[in-house]
């Protein structure tokens, strides 16, 4: 599957919709750990759902790049959310992203 092209694609639906009601998420188009920035054109509003599966194909995009353990760390962060608010639904997302981030901590490539 090419997962920079369905990224793609979502980014682009995104800008285009002119009307985004109910719950949002601001998303860095390219995500500040991967040398993004806070403008305009690097911001996107996207549903809590479209904002889980962005986070996920851009770990699946940079796999093995030196961005790779920091997207983990992020789309772990985004997961678990806080001790007040769990953000999984399943035992089986809480696992892969738990395997994802213990094969790859930052910590364990010092």
């Amino acid at each position: 599957m090419n997962y920079k092209y369905v990224y793609e694609c979502l980014i682009e639906k995104a800008r285009k919709r002119t009307n985004l009601t109910g719950y949002k998420e601001k998303h860095h188009i390219i995500p500040l750990c991967c040398r993004g920035n806070n403008t305009n054109d690097n911001l996107v509003y996207l549903t809590a759902k479209e904002h889980y599966v962005a986070h996920h194909l851009l770990m699946l995009i940079h796999k093995g790049d030196e961005f790779y353990s920091k997207l983990i760390c992020a789309f772990r962060y985004m997961t678990v959310g806080s001790k007040y608010n769990n953000r999984l639904n399943s035992a089986k997302d809480y696992s892969y992203m738990r395997k994802l981030y213990s094969e790859n901590h930052p910590c364990k490539n010092k």
